[in-house]
């Protein structure tokens, strides 16, 4: 595993999707209620962008592609057509850095 640079702490909002390529893997992160979550971008319906065809509602994650609806606790697809969860990466705050293992 390789921890990497996400992003600076105040950079992210609450509630606010952001995109980024590490290592060659395209992600999509935000915060929820202070909390840092880290998936693939790629839905695993049809592989829209999360970054910049997804949004937040209440506790899902919604790939508006297609109308899937993913749990943000876990990435577990709970209504649409996705049937496969989005892969989950492990995320942390360190000093004024937000870090993903991949």
């Amino acid at each position: 595993m390789v921890t990497a640079f996400l992003a600076r702490k105040d950079e992210v909002e609450d509630n606010v999707l952001y995109g980024a390529r590490i290592q060659g893997v395209s992600l999509v992160y935000f915060k929820q209620n202070g909390n840092l979550h880290v998936f693939d971008a790629r839905c695993p319906h049809k592989s829209c962008n999360l970054a910049r065809m997804g949004k937040i509602e209440e506790n899902y994650l919604i790939c508006t592609c297609h109308d899937s609806r993913f749990e943000i606790g876990t990435g577990t697809p709970i209504d649409g057509p996705a049937r496969a969860s989005l892969k989950r990466y492990q995320a942390r705050e360190r000093g004024d850095a937000l870090e993903v293992e991949l």
